[in-house]
């Protein structure tokens, strides 16, 4: 098996940290891609929303400012790969909107 780690810059204080294993043939055996920003003054990086293949199924995880959460199972059943392809563009189209709805509340 392979990882791979690497931070996909959006703008100055928006970013897609993104970590990949995969196993034998380019198969994708584990992924997790998560929206990051530095809010206000801060220098530290916040979890806004963070897709992955934990726990066997492909999932989204909904960060809220008040330290809140939840967890969506919305593509059971689809495979790894393709859950990857569509996080990336889901998360490549919409992060402006998901931060400001982070902001926002």
């Amino acid at each position: 098996m392979a990882e791979k780690t690497f931070a996909a810059v959006l703008a100055d204080r928006d970013r897609i940290m993104a970590r990949i294993t995969t196993g034998h043939g380019g198969t994708v055996e584990h992924y997790s891609l998560q929206f990051e920003c530095r809010l206000g003054d801060s220098q530290e990086w916040t979890a806004i929303r963070r897709y992955d293949s934990s726990h066997g199924v492909v999932h989204v995880h909904v960060f809220r400012a008040d330290g809140s959460e939840r967890r969506v199972v919305d593509r059971a059943g689809v495979p790894f790969k393709e859950g990857l392809r569509l996080a990336w563009v889901e998360l490549s189209e919409n992060w402006q909107r998901y931060r400001r709805t982070y902001e926002e509340g």
